[in-house]
Parts: structure tokens; sequence; C-alpha cells
């Protein structure tokens, strides 16, 4: 499982360096999000918390509502724009802002 990890990781650092060379892709206004496994999920890119929850946390982004549901869910890290989720995932879902 590990071996998979670090291919995952190696996908994401190549589209990222592609991501900033190419001027065409939207680099602005965006979120990342990385994700090893089913227990532990990295937001990159987050405006705030709109809901907290053991099952469910919501982040605010530019554009999106990112609302990641599961169990026993709980933020291992968090600073103004990225967050570490930690707990069992179930799924993770992207909605419009209404505004």
């Amino acid at each position: 499982m590990k071996k998979e990890a670090s291919a995952v990781k190696h996908r994401l650092a190549v589209w990222r360096s592609r991501a900033g060379r190419d001027a065409s892709l939207p680099v602005a206004d965006t979120f990342l999000l990385e994700m090893a496994d089913d227990e532990t999920l990295l937001v990159k890119g987050s405006r705030g918390i709109a809901d907290y929850a053991p099952e469910r946390i919501a982040f605010l982004t530019d554009r999106f509502l990112l609302t990641v549901e599961g169990t026993g869910l709980f933020l291992r890290e968090y600073s103004g724009t990225e967050a570490a989720v930690g707990g069992v995932i179930a799924s993770v879902t992207f909605g419009r802002e209404q505004g």
C-alpha cells in the first residue's frame, strides 16, 4: 500500500508542475485535494469551514462548497487555507455556493 501512495504523490507532483507551466489552466481561485486512503484527506485552498460535525465537514472555496462525509471525522490540522481531515471518509462532494 505504501508503494501505491508514493505513486499517487508522484502523479500529483507531475500534475502540479504541468499546471504551473500551462497558462491556459485556471491556477488562481482553485483548491487541491490529496487523498491516499479513506482515512486522510488534505484540502488546500479553502476559505473556511461552513459545517463541522463527526459525520460531515464542509469547506468553503472560491467557487464550491466541498463536503466531506463519513464517520468519526475530525480536523487533524487546520490553518486558514489548508486542512487535514481524519476519520473514515465515505464521500467527497462539490456543490455550487448559493450567493
